[in-house]
């Protein structure tokens, strides 16, 4: 994944953290993040689902365009299993834009990636 990648994740993160007022969010990083995670999940379990099924469709997407073996020697699998995760990346962060416009959270000035 790239650092652009990880750093729009964390920014969303940062945002959700800032709203619920969990202290010192920005100092974590992106390894350490399911410390805030956990911290938001103890706030709001929906902000908590919501968030971290953004971090996972990434993180699977990622896993799976970076499966060489699979892409050499199984390239249909691989597209039929890209496509449907490039999809899940889709509607997580349509759900994330949608929580944060139903309970007012800020989402100018992210920087985009990919």
């Amino acid at each position: 994944m790239t650092n652009d990648t990880k750093n729009l994740l964390m920014q969303y993160l940062y945002r959700f953290a800032n709203h619920y007022g969990i202290q010192e969010a920005s100092v974590i990083s992106f390894k350490k993040r399911n410390e805030l995670l956990e911290k938001l999940k103890e706030k709001d379990n929906n902000a908590w689902v919501t968030i971290n099924g953004l971090f996972d469709s990434f993180i699977k997407s990622d896993r799976i365009q970076n499966d060489k073996e699979k892409y050499d020697k199984a390239r249909i699998l691989w597209d039929g299993e890209n496509t449907e995760a490039l999809k899940e990346k889709v509607n997580a962060e349509i759900n994330v834009v949608k929580f944060c416009k139903e309970n007012n959270i800020p989402l100018g000035g992210l920087v985009t990636a990919e």
